[in-house]
């Protein structure tokens, strides 16, 4: 009987890890299913506990890791006593090289390059990074144990097994920066020691034969394999959880509010345009207009939107008892963890930021974004979001946020929410205006950083390209105005990789600067279009309306004159909606 194990935190139930299908002979045939057995490990996630009664409580908790033994733990997987083989007995700088590149790759795959830093950044400490990655780890081979058919790729899972400290360690190592605080004691031999010591209780009951293992022979094993998929989705799960456990009330009445206007005022498809619709993980729905450049675009953009929604849905779903249904212990637990993250919350602002001050020595540098002490051949320059925010009522001005440290779409919207609130802190009726839209548009940039829009939607040329990074795509604009403004609004809904920060062109190696003898640069990047809140406008109108009321009775009360009332009060509603006129009016 096939059958798949699922971990559960223990107070929470949150998904901890989801292991592959262990398969039998009869897997894939029809009618038979896989039976799945759940498992309950640990305590509580990040997102349900403070990290200092995490970190305390650590050693106390029991978790249920299968793993391999200790005592394989220490052997050695290139050891010289083995079976006869064909394979060559390797040396020790062969060994060495050997889990060298397992680390290169685990360190720069696609997807894994973006989740490494989040999963640092949620683990406050180097020594609970440290863990958490290790026991991802852990649990990455024992799926290899179980996928392995051949005694190649059992050794294969007990190499990746004896190697995940070291790995995890240096993983952390690379991305050092994203810790809000750093425990210069931390020692790798004591947290090896606290692991052992806590699976010692469950050994898997494995057979080892110590075979020399040549790493191109096991490569594909390791990283194409469902376990690798698998390990995947489980870091997924795990960096989404750091998220706002609660919603504002205001701002939930505001989606709402904006759903039902949406629903009852449709706007129809421009000319020669085609309109894309896709739904986000909160349920809301919405769409797009595009105009195809190359035959077979918008078809792409469609298969992408299907995808990020399921990408999305899948996080949901894993993490939706937790962030859907609140029981008593989970917002108890809610209310600590926000009154102990405080502090990081306060410090996670602050890397969102990005120094926004132009210049500086290292402006031009190499940025090595997957390590400060491994080198990296990835993304070799400097990254800058050219972004036109609103400087006046009519006139905008040029923001570049260094973007080398954005990896998710999540974290582009949070710094994209932290630069418009910088931009129009100092306006007084700020509560007023709103982003009505979020455009791809090609500027003009003045001395001042004033800029003048010249084209929208617009991408950087062929000429330009060589000085932008993104990723080429055959519709205009490359994302719709609907889907960026929605998630703008709403970043926790975004995905955990950089699916749509990818498609967005951002400037390579310096800021843009006007050029001196000319007086003015040309640009590419994104424009906030400003316009009036509904929401707002329909709140006055509310409260015009009960002043209205409350005078009218007011005055029937004391003067005993029920149509003198209402009289004054239906001119103080008409007044009230000629201020509302002029208003429309007076913003765009």
């Amino acid at each position: 009987m096939c059958y798949q194990i699922t971990e559960y935190y223990s107070a929470c139930h949150c998904v901890y890890y989801l292991h592959a299908v262990d398969r039998c002979a009869a897997f894939d045939r029809p009618g038979h299913g896989v039976q799945k057995r759940q498992i309950l490990v640990g305590y509580a996630c990040s997102a349900h506990t403070s990290s200092a009664s995490s970190h305390f409580a650590y050693g106390n908790t029991e978790v249920d890791t299968g793993d391999i033994s200790d005592d394989e733990d220490r052997a050695s997987v290139f050891s010289d006593i083995s079976v006869p083989s064909t394979n060559l007995t390797f040396p020790d700088d062969a060994k060495q090289e050997a889990a060298d590149r397992l680390f290169q790759e685990l360190l720069n795959e696609f997807s894994l390059r973006h989740l490494w830093p989040q999963i640092v950044r949620i683990s406050y400490d180097k020594d609970q990074a440290v863990r958490n990655i290790a026991r991802y780890l852990s649990r990455f081979s024992r799926d290899l144990r179980t996928e392995a058919t051949t005694r190649l790729n059992k050794d294969a899972a007990g190499f990746v097994r004896l190697s995940r400290l070291p790995i995890a360690d240096r993983i952390v190592e690379c991305h050092i920066n994203e810790l809000t605080r750093v425990d210069k004691w931390t020692s790798i031999a004591l947290i090896e020691e606290e692991l052992m010591s806590r699976e010692s209780a469950e050994i898997d009951d494995l057979y080892t034969n110590e075979k020399n293992i040549i790493y191109e022979n096991v490569q594909q094993f390791i990283f194409e394999g469902t376990s690798f998929q698998n390990f995947i989705l489980s870091l997924r799960l795990y960096a989404s959880r750091n998220t706002d456990p609660t919603q504002e009330l205001g701002h939930n009445t505001r989606q709402y509010f904006n759903c039902l206007i949406q629903k009852q005022w449709k706007v129809p498809a421009a000319h020669h345009r085609t309109r894309l619709s896709w739904s986000c993980r909160c349920g809301h729905k919405g769409h797009d207009d595009y105009t195809e450049k190359r035959a077979g675009a918008i078809d792409e953009l469609r298969v992408l939107l299907q995808d990020y929604e399921k990408m999305t849905l899948e996080l949901v779903e894993n993490t939706g008892p937790a962030s859907v249904k609140m029981s008593i212990v989970n917002l108890a637990s809610r209310i600590r963890t926000s009154i102990s993250r405080s502090f990081s919350k306060e410090n996670s602002a602050n890397l969102l930021s990005y120094n926004q001050e132009a210049g500086g020595p290292n402006s031009g540098e190499t940025c090595h974004i997957s390590s400060n002490i491994e080198a990296s051949a990835l993304d070799p320059k400097h990254k800058f979001l050219m972004i036109c925010a609103p400087f006046t009522r009519r006139v905008s001005k040029a923001h570049q946020p260094d973007v080398c440290k954005i990896h998710s779409d999540r974290d582009f919207f949070k710094a994209l929410q932290n630069t418009y609130s910088d931009c129009r802190r100092a306006f007084k009726s700020r509560w007023l205006r709103r982003v009505s839209s979020i455009d791809f548009v090609k500027f003009e940039m003045f001395l001042s950083e004033i800029v003048n829009i010249q084209q929208c939607p617009s991408l950087p040329g062929s000429q330009a390209r060589i000085e932008y990074d993104f990723e080429q795509c055959d519709t205009d604009p490359p994302i719709g105005p609907n889907l960026l403004l929605h998630l703008f609004e709403n970043p926790d809904h975004a995905e955990v990789l950089p699916v749509l920060f990818n498609r967005i062109p951002k400037k390579m190696g310096q800021r843009l600067c006007a050029c001196p003898r000319k007086g003015s640069s040309v640009g590419w990047g994104i424009r906030f279009a400003e316009g009036l809140d509904p929401f707002a406008v329909f709140l006055c109108g509310c409260i015009g309306f009960v002043v209205s009321l409350a005078v009218s009775l007011v005055y029937t009360l004391v003067m005993d004159d029920i149509q003198g009332g209402f009289a004054i009060g239906a001119h103080l509603l008409a007044f009230f909606l000629f201020c509302g006129g002029c208003l429309h009016s007076a913003f765009p």
